[in-house]
């Protein structure tokens, strides 16, 4: 079920990311009036209104309402040419937007739409990653880096496949993994996005995958494990809502989780990769495979990923059969 939740959460992403992109490219055709009013140098479309009375009155709408379709249009492509997609208060008069920002109430977050992500968008693709590929740990994986010192990518075409290297300090070491197709899908959508928003990249943050909106809108940035952490397992005690404490989690979007036990405080990133290591060795009866799952040795796997209650009840089990 958290998988499940979790790879509707990416594809929403990237769809909202694949269709402002489609809208941006096909501006010109899909709303040439305002184009040629944006191209003269003017913000307004003007049409005529009638009254209880009967009598027409003209009435100015900018071309870029997020009240309409046609506006919602117009911000994408203006925000995305003009403040290379990441909106804030205050906005100058160069990028021709209404003081009204697009709400996320319509049904449309601008964010994901400009290729943007927040902390939680980072919190939950780094915990799919780590249901596909068990051998990253969450904090390997939230420091990853796009390239080697040398500028060679680390997401490259080997003889098995698709292949991303990532560094794991405490083990000295870089590892490979050979990638499935969700795997490949969102690490291709990272390096895109990327590329695409490069101008935004805080200065020392170039090399990092995961890079997230900082908390002014000034720029994107890595942001810290601790914010990642929280934002899946909802764990904010500084927020409260008419007394009470407010968390915001996955199951905040898909509140069918609770029904498994998966709301708020349940689920970190930790749990995600030891529920791989001891599904795996329950798939198997070994150790050895459960070490290999998780690219760790034999005694690291049975000390720190493998219940002990689990492991005596199962040796239980095999006495008893055999007796």
């Amino acid at each position: 079920k958290l998988f499940k939740c979790l790879r509707s959460y990416f594809h929403s992403i990237k769809s909202h990311y694949d269709y402002a992109q489609d809208i941006i490219a096909s501006i010109s055709k899909a709303e040439p009036e305002r184009m040629a009013i944006y191209e003269k140098g003017e913000l307004y479309v003007w049409s005529m209104q009638c009254n209880e009375r009967g009598t027409r009155y003209p009435v100015r709408n900018h071309i870029a309402n997020p009240d309409t379709q046609s506006g919602v249009y117009m911000y994408l492509y203006l925000l995305d040419r003009n403040l290379d997609g990441l909106w804030k208060r205050g906005t100058s008069k160069h990028s021709h937007l209404p003081v009204k920002e697009l709400s996320e109430s319509k049904g449309l977050s601008f964010l994901p739409c400009m290729g943007l992500l927040s902390v939680a968008d980072v919190s939950y693709l780094v915990a799919l990653l780590m249901m596909l590929n068990p051998k990253w740990t969450f904090e390997s994986l939230v420091e990853a880096k796009v390239s080697d010192i040398d500028g060679k990518s680390h997401l490259f075409l080997s003889d098995l496949g698709m292949t991303f290297s990532i560094d794991k300090p405490r083990a000295h070491m870089m590892k490979q993994e050979i990638l499935d197709d969700l795997s490949i899908e969102i690490l291709s959508f990272l390096f895109e996005i990327r590329r695409k928003r490069s101008s935004l990249i805080q200065k020392g943050k170039e090399d990092y995958l995961f890079l997230a909106k900082n908390q002014t809108r000034t720029a994107l940035t890595n942001p810290s494990r601790s914010r990642v952490s929280i934002a899946l397992s909802g764990y904010n005690s500084s927020k409260h809502v008419n007394g009470k404490e407010f968390t915001t989690c996955l199951s905040c979007y898909f509140p069918s989780l609770n029904e498994f036990g998966l709301g708020p405080r349940s689920i970190n990133h930790s749990k995600i990769r030891h529920t791989e290591g001891a599904l795996e060795w329950f798939r198997t009866g070994s150790i050895k495979a459960a070490s290999i799952k998780l690219g760790n040795s034999r005694k690291v796997a049975q000390t720190h990923y493998i219940p002990k209650p689990l492991l005596a009840a199962w040796s239980t089990r095999l006495v008893r059969r055999h007796q």
